[in-house]
């Protein structure tokens, strides 16, 4: 199923300066949020394990590495609140990696 994109201008402008406003326009086009739900259904069924366990697997790292680069964020930026709640999400990466003591 293709997805006719309204305003692709909106898209290209969102890739090329994320900020709040070309967010803003680009969540206006309904094609846009169309793609986005269709991307969250597809994350869905391969966390579910629809398509096997290499699928879920790379999902899984994909996750893990937005986790990671939040972080590096948070950090940069000073955002205390999420830095918290971006370290609650990653104590399992934490124990897995052999840091119980970030883990708890």
């Amino acid at each position: 199923m293709n997805v006719e994109v309204y305003n692709p201008m909106a898209l290209l402008n969102l890739v090329q300066t994320c900020n709040r406003e070309n967010l803003d326009l680009a969540l206006q086009d309904p094609s846009t949020l169309t793609i986005l739900e269709r991307y969250a259904s597809y994350e869905e069924r391969v966390c579910s394990g629809h398509l096997g366990k290499t699928a879920r697997f790379w999902l899984s790292m994909i996750e893990h590495t937005r986790l990671i680069l939040m972080l590096q964020y948070l950090v940069k930026t000073n955002n205390f609140p999420l830095f918290h709640k971006c370290n609650g999400d990653m104590a399992e990466l934490f124990f897995a990696y052999d840091g119980p003591s970030y883990s708890r």
